[in-house]
């Protein structure tokens, strides 16, 4: 797949899992084994299915606003503005996908608060 290819792969899975909240896409979208980085979440399909029932169960009205997606080669980072409860939870994430075959087979994320003073004048996003 091209790099471009691997970008789209990612923003479906953004869209139509994260967003719609579509597991069912999952079975198009995820290799045959998925190493996940994120210690909060078992690998393969079922661990990530297990995690986010439990997290929308709780959160239903999550919001993930994309800023940037880069990609290069086999990798597609996404840097977006989680907002779980407006004001009291919400975080800055970049997500990294290694895409192998037309599938995504593995996740890193990188997670910080976002904090309610800066010392700079620059936004987070």
């Amino acid at each position: 797949m091209s790099t471009e290819q691997n970008k789209q792969l990612v923003l479906r899975f953004m869209n139509e899992f994260l967003h719609e909240h579509r597991f069912e896409v999952l079975d198009e979208l995820l290799g045959p084994t998925y190493t996940q980085h994120n210690p909060a979440i078992d690998d393969s399909k079922e661990g990530l299915t297990a995690f986010f029932r439990e997290f929308w169960k709780k959160h239903p009205t999550t919001v993930y606003d994309i800023k940037c997606v880069i990609a290069e080669n086999d990798l597609v980072a996404v840097h977006y503005h989680w907002i779980v409860e407006p004001g009291i939870f919400e975080r800055a994430i970049v997500d990294i996908f290694r895409v192998e075959d037309g599938k995504l087979v593995e996740h890193w994320d990188v997670v910080q608060p976002i904090p309610e003073h800066s010392v700079n004048r620059h936004p987070m996003f």
